[in-house]
């Protein structure tokens, strides 16, 4: 891996998990994470152990599912760090384990809003700020067959 001083990366889902070891390894490697996900206490835990090990982390709580939460995510990180470079979209729920027939339509909504309309956007409001910094980033969208 390489080198990332003076990176700002951004973890979606990062309150457990796979975000939060993303979130993690982020920091080791000299990044300044944007922590975000719906769970105020976990993020502020987790905020708190990458700067007790020498990182730079700060935390917003977001839905993805809603607009104005991703424009207040993306809009955090480049205030408090002064740019974004990197995002992980791992946000994600698995939803009601049940069959079609006893599937309401909320429960189908709710698992397509976080883990569809989420990366979307995700994707719209984060490529923008990306772009905006002039030294290019990348964006990774994790799903997984659960979701």
């Amino acid at each position: 891996m390489s080198d990332m001083n003076g990176r700002v990366a951004l973890i979606t889902g990062a309150s457990s998990g796979i975000g939060r070891a993303t979130a993690q390894s982020f920091a080791v490697l000299g990044a300044k994470v944007v922590l975000a996900a719906r769970r105020h206490n976990e993020l502020a835990v987790l905020a708190r152990d990458i700067e007790s090990s020498g990182g730079q982390a700060t935390f917003v709580v977001t839905d993805v599912a809603v607009a104005e939460d991703v424009q207040r995510m993306v809009a955090h990180a480049v205030e408090t760090f002064g740019r974004l470079d990197y995002a992980v979209n791992n946000a994600g729920i698995e939803g009601r384990f049940a069959g079609i027939s006893d599937l309401t339509e909320q429960d189908w909504d709710r698992v397509l809003d976080t883990n569809l309309k989420g990366n979307f956007l995700c994707l719209k409001y984060e490529a923008p700020a990306i772009l905006a910094g002039g030294r290019g980033g990348a964006i990774v969208n994790v799903g997984s067959v659960n979701s």
